[in-house]
């Protein structure tokens, strides 16, 4: 199985734990037998090199032209700055079985989405590697004070945010 990972940063640009979990799994599955990618938007100033880390190719393609906004990683309208074809080629290169987002973030936003679904069957997963991305206070802790035991639901998170 090819398996696309897509988190917005990886080695050796940055070093964190999104960027530790991810090789590590891309790691895990090379060794069950799977062929695994890694697909990365590189920082600004920087150039698209050849690189290769644990025998993990990182495919590296241009900036996102657009400044990350909320408004990019969340909104379900398509703007024409959201377009990515340099990314849309890869993945019809690369042609994935399964698609694994860490993180919904401007390196693997709904515009990536969007592409992925308009070029292929793959299957997709979303990996949450902060607590933003399920939660508005961005902590899990209900009106600040105790863990949110609550479903993930507007009618809660809505009230918890106000409060």
């Amino acid at each position: 199985m090819k398996i696309l990972h897509l988190p917005e940063s990886f080695l050796p640009y940055s070093m964190g734990g999104k960027e530790i979990y991810c090789l590590n799994m891309a790691k895990r599955f090379s060794e069950m037998g799977h062929e695994n990618h890694i697909l990365i938007h590189l920082p600004k100033n920087k150039e698209i090199q050849s690189i290769e880390i644990n025998n993990l190719k990182i495919h590296q393609l241009s900036p996102i032209n657009h400044s990350p906004s909320i408004n990019n990683w969340y909104s379900l309208r398509l703007n024409e700055e959201d377009y990515i074809p340099e990314f849309e080629n890869k993945l019809k290169e690369i042609n994935p079985d399964w698609i694994i987002f860490h993180d919904q973030n401007g390196g693997a936003s709904l515009s990536h989405l969007r592409t992925i679904k308009k070029v292929t069957k793959a299957k997709i997963s979303l990996v949450f590697h902060s607590p933003g991305q399920m939660c508005v206070n961005k902590l899990l802790l209900e009106r600040n004070e105790s863990f949110c035991t609550k479903p993930l639901e507007v009618r809660n998170c809505t009230y918890c945010k106000i409060t």
